[in-house]
């Protein structure tokens, strides 16, 4: 997070060290975190985020983050999804 944190920002644009760390940090919220990967990865159609819930009761949330095309989907189902939420 932190090298995609610094690479949005323009090479005369030197971030203060504060707002550095701020920008570093993983939000609480799920979606804020996936919002802030858009905005660092660029919002292209082959950036895909998969949410999910899991665990007792749907209780956790998560998301599967990936570049179409450069993964196998039945894949990612059968070895990563199906394993978590079951």
């Amino acid at each position: 997070m932190r090298y995609l944190s610094n690479s949005v920002h323009s090479k005369g644009d030197e971030p203060s060290k504060n707002s550095d760390e701020q920008e570093s940090k993983i939000k609480e919220k799920l979606q804020d975190n996936l919002d802030r990967l858009k905005i660092m990865l660029g919002d292209s159609n082959n950036l895909k985020m998969h949410p999910f819930r899991f665990g007792t009761n749907n209780s956790f949330s998560g998301a599967l983050v990936f570049i179409d095309d450069l993964v196998d989907n039945p894949t990612l189902t059968n070895a990563i999804l199906r394993p978590v939420m079951s």
